[in-house]
């Protein structure tokens, strides 16, 4: 999602961190994900609106999104 972004000038650059650092074996029990997401914007930006959405394990989840 981010790549289409940096692509279509909206966004200059990104960083994202999901590891074991912040997924600690007590935050995975409580069924838990935990990331950091940092964007540089090509121009001022006042809102950064993400969609995050829960898909069952036999789903197909880019199909999910471009649906809707």
């Amino acid at each position: 999602m981010l790549e289409d972004a940096v692509t279509g000038d909206g966004i200059a650059e990104y960083a994202v961190k999901c590891d074991e650092e912040l997924n600690t074996a007590e935050v995975i029990e409580n069924h838990e994900l935990r990331c950091k997401i940092g964007v540089k914007p090509v121009k001022t930006l006042e809102y950064l609106i993400l969609d995050f959405s829960i898909h069952r394990q036999d789903a197909n989840v880019a199909e999910e999104v471009m649906r809707g």
